[in-house]
């Protein structure tokens, strides 16, 4: 009797810290979809998977720190503060975990850690993530439309440091437009290109230009006429007006200048995707599809 107290005292306290979902029992912690915890991945590209906080009482603060390569410590990037209330409570659900890694102009393998934290009233939990960065790569960024970006993506780019910021410390902000829904009168906010922010400009170059040597780059730039410099692009025009030029294009070219910490700058843009989104209705609920409403953008500098 005594050893059946003991089992049915155990099941109870497991059961306590458990979920069961379509007859699986699962620990309370942070899940990953997939549940893999390790990748290969080319220095400079983009990473995702879906990440959760199962938990049977609500989260309390959640967030992320980082272990770059030759990093002796884990550390917290300002592009990510670490969140409480309702924001962390939002990881309850899954939520796509996105990252730029750090690019390189060497070939590599190393590693670099991801490490996510998260609270409930309850417990604390801690899961690691390695990435083996492997060869060389230059740096990707996603550029978002504002009214969909998450926590992990951005909608302000700061490209000479490759990362998401605050529009106050970016050279490049989306531009957006409103999409009308036939017959429902819904509008939708979508990404149609980029401007330059803080006095940043553009040319559009060849294949060649990107591919030459960074050091040529400033005369590069300006070899193109005056006339040809842009403030942005968008892709609702059919011809360069007013400064913003024509996006149509996948494998577009573009040369950026900007002044950064007051020296001239430049870096080259290859245009990898431009944002496609498409509205419609599920059954009377007006949506918008905004998986792809964003630009991605590969860089040289």
């Amino acid at each position: 009797m005594k050893q059946l107290l003991q089992i049915l005292l155990l099941a109870a306290i497991m059961a306590g810290c458990n979920d069961k979902e379509d007859g699986v029992i699962r620990e309370n912690g942070i899940e990953l979809s997939p549940a893999a915890t390790y990748m290969e991945a080319w220095p400079g590209a983009v990473i995702s998977f879906k990440l959760r906080v199962r938990s049977d009482m609500p989260v309390t603060s959640f967030g992320i720190r980082f272990k770059k390569p030759g990093s002796a410590d884990f550390v917290a990037l300002p592009e990510y503060p670490d969140l409480t209330g309702d924001e962390a409570q939002a990881f309850r659900n899954f939520t796509t975990f996105e990252y730029a890694l750090p690019a390189s102009k060497d070939t590599i393998r190393a590693d670099m850690q991801i490490r996510f934290i998260a609270a409930t009233s309850n417990g604390s939990y801690q899961k690691d993530y390695t990435v083996t960065l492997v060869s060389a790569g230059r740096q990707v960024l996603r550029l978002y439309n504002p009214s969909v970006r998450s926590y992990f993506n951005f909608s302000a780019l700061d490209i000479v440091n490759g990362k998401g910021v605050e529009a106050a410390d970016a050279q490049v902000i989306p531009v957006t437009t409103d999409i009308n829904v036939p017959l429902t009168g819904k509008i939708f906010k979508a990404n149609v290109g980029w401007q330059g922010a803080n006095s940043t400009t553009f040319k559009v170059i060849t294949a060649t230009n990107y591919n030459d040597s960074v050091h040529k780059y400033p005369a590069i730039y300006k070899a193109i006429a005056a006339a040809s410099e842009l403030k942005g692009v968008s892709s609702l025009l059919t011809v360069n007006t007013g400064g913003v030029g024509v996006l149509n294009t996948n494998n577009a070219y573009y040369m950026m200048k900007t002044l950064h910490n007051g020296v001239e700058q430049y870096a080259a843009l290859n245009i990898k995707k431009y944002p496609l989104v498409n509205a419609g209705n599920i059954g009377s609920t007006t949506t918008l599809d905004s998986l792809n409403d964003y630009l991605q953008f590969e860089i040289k500098q």
